[in-house]
């Protein structure tokens, strides 16, 4: 028996994989010059764009948006990594997740 959430799971990750390596990555290497590491923190949606935020080099986190329509990239910003572990102090849910989550990211070098 065929797993059709799963078949729709790994097609939605093969998608997104080809759009980092044919998007995502080139943006970032446009923005950094060089990209030695490159983590997704998180993803949001707006109305005609998905608004994407990544660590970079484990030095910077940027975020920006990708238009659903025309594939376009445009920065929001580039903050420090000290910057994003400081917004994302104080409580909630949310905020220990994303504490949780770079805290492994970091320690996984």
């Amino acid at each position: 028996m065929i797993n059709k959430s799963n078949d729709t799971f790994n097609n939605k990750k093969l998608k997104f994989l080809e759009l980092e390596k044919e998007k995502i990555y080139p943006f970032l290497k446009k923005e950094f010059y060089t990209v030695n590491s490159m983590y997704l923190l998180g993803v949001g949606i707006d109305q005609e764009s998905d608004i994407y935020t990544y660590l970079v080099n484990k030095k910077y986190v940027i975020e920006f948006d990708l238009s659903r329509i025309d594939g376009k990239i445009v920065k929001n910003e580039i903050i420090s990594l000290e910057d994003y572990e400081k917004s994302i102090q104080g409580k909630g849910v949310a905020k220990k997740r994303s504490r949780d989550y770079l805290k492994s990211i970091l320690n996984n070098q």
